[in-house]
């Protein structure tokens, strides 16, 4: 299949072909360049792939397909920057636009550095899971899809887009869910507040301060008379420098209240049917619906505590580094914000079952969103998809269009590697650190070879520059963080380096240069994409 395609488009772009010549543009993308070639398709009716003992959609395959023509920078701009309409079954697009950073895998990082995809056209949400095995996607608090949703409509009115007669915009992201307050967030650990090197480190030491106060000897981070450390969420507010982490949490609480929940449901499921004794059991603090919990455990209390510590170390380390660029000796400063991002995970680490998963959920998804190039291609959409009707296809199908622009990544390394090079290189490493997609870049890339996590790092400045989406210390970023910046820097670096192991392309690739095979362990099937947090984080 992918043979046909690559045949296809090579005699479509070739010299004499039906395309006119001209040159390529020097930046691509919807908001700085009009792509001269437009192709519509479908790859609905593409066969399924068989890998590995699995089986893949064909469209996820072909569009990996046009990902590595992109960063070849081949057919895909051999006379300006190919565009394409391609109709693509709905479930496929979570491969592409997850909307949380824990569902961020090999296939969302290698298709977005070769290309920029969003939802030009969608039918309906599969949110609900109404089997065991059938895909599904947990959705982010529903104050960042507002807040995209503002930031989105601003880029639209900036470009004059507007939505036809008779047709209505798609929700992406809605799922029934909303904000008690409906409001958009708006609390960023990446705003500026601070400007000398004297008031970071006051907001430091009052940072310690608080962090000590509540945790230290406490069974609970805040004073409460209600029983079993309940909280109401308007008392948590004055507690948090990001109080929207509290309003997340109303709307997703942690696993293990969930769990409670879980448990009580089916208690008094089996009381009704007399297969269980009828007991004493505490009252759930759920009103009516989940999505409208009005008090938090003391679990979600300090989860929420833990993470707002964390973002607020996170915009301390982007104040430092602004210092630092700046000629001031912030040393000592740096040195108090990496021990404290360990003293931060390793509390979390103490009860991991309970803490993790949650806590670097709310944490990711805020510095995912805020960071100031936004990690999800999702959140870098600049329109908003239009709603179409199952009606309005052949065999009332659930489709999706999804709109690809090949970006302007270059790989190649001069004098090391060329392109082709480069994107088999690029594929192979990324396909190798997404096996260890919730772990530190550190500790993947050490797995890669011997000292890379120290060598490679240092020739790459994004990963340790918290303005970029790095982090001071590079074991505190996750290798599902790794922005399209740090990952093309990685694949250049590693031809540079000078102690890669020999036959380094055996040891982290099994595949024998077809761009749709990615790697051992595969674009991701819905079932894997949608398993447990644990088993998504503890990977």
């Amino acid at each position: 299949m992918h043979q046909e395609i690559a045949a296809t488009y090579n005699q479509l772009f070739q010299d004499d072909g039906p395309i006119p010549i001209s040159d390529r543009v020097s930046s691509s993308g919807p908001l700085n360049a009009t792509p001269p070639i437009l192709v519509i398709g479908s790859l609905n009716r593409r066969k399924s792939l068989k890998y590995s003992g699995k089986s893949f959609s064909g469209s996820v395959a072909s569009i990996y397909h046009f990902c590595y023509g992109a960063l070849v920078n081949d057919y895909m701009h051999r006379f300006g920057p190919a565009r394409m309409l391609l109709w693509t079954p709905e479930q496929d697009r979570i491969h592409f636009l997850p909307e949380r950073t824990m569902y961020r895998n090999n296939s969302e990082a290698t298709v977005s550095m070769g290309m920029h995809v969003q939802t030009a056209v969608a039918v309906e949400q599969l949110i609900a899971r109404r089997k065991l095995n059938e895909w599904s996607s947990r959705s982010r608090w529903s104050g960042f899809h507002l807040a995209s949703e503002d930031v989105v409509r601003a880029r639209a009115v900036q470009y004059g887009m507007k939505v036809p007669e008779g047709r209505q915009l798609f929700r992406l992201g809605s799922d029934g869910k909303c904000s008690p307050k409906k409001q958009a967030a708006t609390d960023s650990p990446y705003q500026i507040r601070y400007k000398t090197k004297e008031q970071v480190g006051e907001a430091l030491e009052q940072l310690l301060r608080r962090w000590n106060e509540r945790t230290t000897g406490r069974r609970f981070p805040i004073k409460t008379d209600l029983p079993h450390g309940k909280v109401p969420v308007e008392k948590l507010y004055q507690y948090l420098t990001f109080p929207e982490l509290a309003d997340a949490l109303c709307e997703d609480p942690s696993k293990s209240f969930k769990a409670a929940a879980r448990t009580k449901t089916r208690s008094d499921s089996g009381i009704q049917h007399g297969s269980l004794p009828k007991l004493e059991m505490e009252s759930s603090a759920w009103k009516a619906k989940p999505g409208n919990l009005t008090m938090l455990t003391g679990t979600d209390v300090r989860i929420a505590f833990f993470a707002d510590a964390a973002l607020c170390g996170i915009s301390l380390e982007l104040h430092c580094k602004i210092l630092e660029e700046h000629g001031v000796d912030v040393t000592e400063l740096k040195e108090s914000l990496i021990k404290f991002a360990d003293t931060i995970v390793e509390q979390v680490e103490r009860k991991r079952q309970v803490y993790y998963a949650d806590f670097h959920r709310l944490v990711d998804d805020w510095t995912s969103f805020f960071a100031p190039s936004q990690l999800l291609m999702a959140d870098r959409r600049h329109y908003e998809p239009l709603q179409a009707d199952p009606a309005d296809f052949n065999a009332n199908q659930n489709l999706c269009l999804l709109d690809c622009i090949p970006t302007n990544c270059d790989l190649e390394v001069p004098g090391l590697a060329d392109r082709r090079q480069a994107a088999l290189a690029c594929r192979d490493i990324i396909n190798f650190l997404y096996q260890y997609r919730g772990q530190s870049v550190t500790s993947a890339l050490e797995k890669l070879a011997p000292n890379a996590s120290t060598d490679l790092v240092n020739l790459v400045p994004a990963i340790t520059d918290p303005r970029k989406g790095g982090r001071l210390d590079p074991k505190h970023l996750k290798v599902r963080q790794l922005t399209c910046e740090m990952l093309e820097g990685l694949t250049k670096a590693w031809f540079e380096w000078p102690f890669k192991p020999d036959g380094w392309e055996l040891s982290i690739s099994i595949s024998d240069g077809d761009y749709s095979r990615t790697g051992n362990t595969g674009p991701l099937t819905p079932e894997a994409v949608t398993a447990s947090d644990d088993s998504d984080i503890l990977d």
